[in-house]
């Protein structure tokens, strides 16, 4: 293509480079995907890509694993200090919004942000999303007194990914971080990725955050009672919050009088395999037996089991039942030793105990509109009783149901519903095939 009368004009080519864009923003570094990948097409395409600011927008560094090739971790540190970073941004104009940033990773193994202070100083007004990672206390110096304070105008979004315990001697005993986001007007979003700290030892605007995602390490770090409470009073205006944790059920020697009433509407509650370490711990969504806060406004939850024994599977009955305008719940389910979502699906007891709940009290749940759940077609008659037992009424539609299943059984299911064993309610089920997108990163 080495004519522009054989391409389309630069306008629409454009949006074709940015739909090419990666699922994943770290892969834009990757010279083998766009936008890299479409500069060398021909002189063409590269004039239309470098004057596409959505193409150069991005700067988010991969996460350093263990498995982690050392060479290209040396060449992103190489980049960052030969104002790689820069070049790259400066390709978006003057007024462009930014996102940069490194990525985070359930174990860290070292951090990039002793290199980002030229590059955060020099675009702060700009950008919209930063990411950070901490591994050793000297980082903290970098936060606190390096990154500049009171100009993150355009700042919506936080990645925070902390590897230390945040102890008060590893704070030089302050009791928290400070953290020069702390007066960003816009921000509204903070996704934390931790090993041993707590989210309430980082200085934020808690109570103007719309969205906040809790994910610690598996089998290193529990959230205890005290921790969700802390969430639900700080951020006042929240909207959606996701936990990815065990939840560990604390023992307490006194009830705490004050109960937080959360605007939260959207709830995601994520279980990490327990294994053997975690012994004593409850699945995620035992935490909302906690009575010290309550969801008033909560009308969608999602949940992800694994599917381990659980001593009180009837109990998430009783939980969703205190969630009075609860409308959509969704569970999927997974294995302790994952393979493939699309095989070997398994049910958690707690999903067959909730069907049989709901089937046996019909008048609870009324405002729930639809139920997305793992189930195996051999109880495939419980899905049939459970729809006809919340049958349309009223103002009320009916239940929706959403069978997740495997390979082995999808065309079981769908045989079921053409020879009319769910005669009359067959408009409100469908059957589908959970995918990788469906679990947590």
């Amino acid at each position: 293509m080495s004519s522009p009368w054989q391409t389309p004009p630069s306008e629409l080519l454009s949006e074709i480079f940015v739909a090419c864009l990666p699922q994943h923003d770290s892969d834009r570094l990757d010279p083998t995907q766009a936008p890299i990948l479409l500069c060398g097409i021909c002189s063409y395409w590269r004039d239309a890509a470098l004057a596409e600011h959505r193409l150069w927008d991005t700067v988010l560094f991969p996460a350093t694993k263990h498995d982690s090739p050392r060479g290209r971790y040396l060449d992103y540190r190489r980049f960052l200090a030969a104002g790689g970073v820069q070049r790259w941004f400066d390709r978006t104009g003057t007024t462009h919004l930014l996102a940069f940033g490194e990525e985070a990773s359930e174990m860290p193994l070292s951090s990039c942000i002793n290199l980002f202070l030229p590059t955060v100083t020099k675009y702060a007004r700009r950008l919209r999303r930063l990411d950070i990672v901490m591994t050793k206390i000297t980082n903290f110096e970098y936060l606190r007194r390096g990154f500049p304070h009171g100009i993150f105008d355009e700042l919506v979004d936080v990645g925070i990914c902390c590897s230390v315990a945040m102890t008060p001697r590893e704070l030089e005993g302050f009791p928290r971080l400070d953290t020069p986001f702390k007066d960003a007007k816009k921000l509204r979003e903070v996704r934390f990725r931790l090993t041993s700290a707590s989210p309430g030892r980082f200085v934020l605007p808690w109570a103007q955050l719309k969205r906040v995602r809790v994910d610690y390490a598996r089998r290193v770090r529990a959230m205890g009672v005290a921790e969700w409470e802390d969430i639900f009073r700080d951020c006042t205006g929240l909207e959606r919050c996701e936990f990815v944790t065990p939840i560990y059920r604390e023992r307490r020697d006194w009830e705490s009088g004050e109960v937080v009433r959360s605007s939260v509407k959207t709830l995601v509650l994520f279980d990490h395999d327990r294994g053997s370490h975690w012994w004593d711990a409850s699945p995620a969504w035992s935490i909302l037996r906690e009575p010290s806060v309550v969801f008033p406004k909560l009308t969608h939850l999602e949940l992800l089991m694994y599917t381990t024994p659980e001593a009180v599977p009837k109990a998430l009955f009783a939980c969703l039942k205190a969630l009075e305008r609860l409308e959509t719940l969704k569970i999927r389910s997974d294995k302790a030793n994952p393979g493939p979502p699309e095989t070997a699906l398994v049910v958690p007891p707690s999903v067959l105990a909730l069907v049989s709940e709901m089937v046996g009290d019909p008048m609870a749940l009324r405002n729930l509109k639809e139920v997305a759940l793992p189930y195996q077609h051999y109880h495939n008659s419980d899905i049939g009783i459970l729809l006809r037992c919340h049958a349309p009424a009223g103002d009320y539609p009916g239940l929706r149901v959403v069978v997740y299943t495997d390979l082995e059984q999808i065309d079981l299911w769908k045989g079921y519903l053409e020879d009319g064993k769910f005669a009359g309610v067959e408009d409100r089920l469908a059957v589908e095939i959970p995918t990788l997108a469906s679990l947590p990163a």
